[in-house]
């Protein structure tokens, strides 16, 4: 904005020296120069112009690299798993399931900046979205078109979820990791609890939805029904998701608890050992508008003593 400021002080200039170079012989000689003693006199302005211009230059705060400092950015790995089975849909917590779950992947991923993330989606089986990253923005992407078409089969495969969260994860136990798994627990495994016990990174487990439990709506408006022809209502299950985090020395947490005050979740994640997972240079800048400054000052008060000594000329 300021530098526009340069280019008006310019024009203004020009503008000037145009006229004062047009003033006619008859027009010099209407001039009192007792009383206006630089009127006609192109070259009385320029201290001022030449001030205005020094004045905008150090307004404009010009600034040059001082130094580079190496900064480590230290943080943990988490994996966030999503489950986008069917019963996800279920309408028991408005507006659904799904959309409560994605609200709290979203602040998940706000307040755990720093920190590398990876996303994966499951239901039958588990489909890697995004791994391990500090790139945030993905995730605003991502999250919007999560939906059970993303999944090749229905069903709940918490062990394939495990499998993929192995493959993520560095083989470092020195520091933490963590895999949030985001549920309503129905249609487990029993076998994701051994892989849950193996694992050599910590699982924390939210249950999504009531245990008094919703129906789950088809998109012709309908409701899902079993093969009795009864209309199914999905529960959750948080028996079982107590089971899988206890079995991954994590803590089992419910959505509703979360979705206000997530905090009590990030403060266990940052008990969990950190370590540096990226290295940025840091630019520092100095600045060195005060020297225009200075000679702006210095032309200003040339002009002023100038003109000063110009009236006491003309008096005498």
């Amino acid at each position: 904005m300021w530098l526009w400021l340069l280019v008006f002080v310019a024009l203004v200039a020009f503008y000037w020296w145009w006229r004062s170079s047009r003033l006619s012989a008859p027009q010099q000689q209407w001039i009192d120069h007792r009383l206006l003693p630089n009127l006609g006199k192109p070259r009385s302005i320029w201290k001022l112009i030449i001030a205005s211009l020094l004045f905008s230059v150090a307004l404009a705060n010009p600034q040059f690299s001082n130094k580079k400092q190496p900064v480590e950015q230290k943080g943990m790995d988490v994996v966030i798993a999503l489950d986008i089975s069917a019963s996800m849909y279920a309408n028991d917590i408005s507006p659904s399931r799904m959309e409560r779950a994605k609200q709290l992947v979203q602040q998940f991923i706000g307040e755990l900046s720093g920190n590398r993330i990876g996303f994966m989606v499951f239901a039958g089986s588990a489909y890697l979205q995004s791994p391990l990253t500090t790139d945030y923005q993905i995730f605003d992407v991502l999250l919007p078109a999560v939906s059970p078409n993303l999944a090749g089969q229905q069903g709940t495969s918490f062990a394939s979820v495990f499998d993929l969260a192995e493959a993520l994860f560095e083989k470092d136990k020195e520091f933490g990791r963590a895999l949030l798994v985001i549920s309503d627990g129905e249609n487990h495994d029993s076998e994701a609890l051994q892989k849950a016990d193996d694992s050599d990174f910590v699982t924390y487990s939210i249950g999504v939805g009531t245990e008094i439990g919703g129906q789950i709506p088809l998109t012709n408006g309908r409701y899902k029904r079993d093969a009795n022809g009864k209309v199914i209502i999905s529960k959750l299950n948080p028996r079982f998701l107590k089971k899988l985090a206890r079995e991954g020395k994590g803590q089992y947490y419910d959505l509703e608890s979360l979705s206000g005050n997530p905090q009590q979740l990030i403060n266990s994640l940052d008990r969990l050992k950190k370590r540096t997972i990226a290295v940025q240079s840091y630019t520092d800048y100095s600045s060195f508008y005060q020297w225009f400054l200075a000679a702006g000052l210095l032309f200003l008060l040339w002009q002023f003593v100038g003109n000063i000594k110009e009236i006491k000329l003309h008096k005498v």
